[in-house]
């Protein structure tokens, strides 16, 4: 059976312009070009599930997980990231392996931790990038 396009995942692929908008609100280049990646290469391989674009996408995710993590623990606000990342290891790479979570043989419990996975994602950078917007800001305000 043919991997079919999928609106679900396109829709929680586009919902990366949350976390890119709220990347460039506060001048975060790295992790809004990361952000802005993954949400091109996923809603493009989602909508089309043409193979070569997967490979696309699986860049953006290495790209985003790489830039966010270095730049949270850059700034010192580690917990939800790697909690995070942890969790999307788990449910993608592990479920590969044993072929349940993202891999699983019925096609709505896969497409739930599918959506899991990008919405944990999603609240994780928007949290991080939030905290690190709030503590560079409040750095600027205090006195000397």
């Amino acid at each position: 059976m043919a991997l079919q396009p999928n609106p679900w995942l396109v829709g929680t692929s586009l919902l990366f312009v949350i976390p890119t908008t709220v990347n460039a609100y506060y001048r975060q280049w790295v992790p809004y070009s990361a952000s802005m990646f993954l949400m091109i290469a996923s809603s493009l391989y989602h909508a089309t599930k043409y193979q070569p674009i997967l490979i696309l996408d699986k860049l953006a995710c290495y790209y985003l997980t790489v830039a966010n993590l270095y730049y949270m623990v850059q700034h010192g606000v580690i917990t939800v990231p790697i909690s995070a990342t942890i969790y999307c290891i788990y449910v993608f790479q592990y479920g590969y392996y044993v072929k349940s979570f993202v891999f699983a043989e019925d096609k709505q419990e896969a497409l739930a931790w599918h959506i899991s996975m990008h919405l944990i994602v999603i609240l994780a950078v928007v949290y991080s990038s939030i905290r690190i917007g709030i503590d560079s800001n409040s750095q600027k305000l205090m006195l000397p």
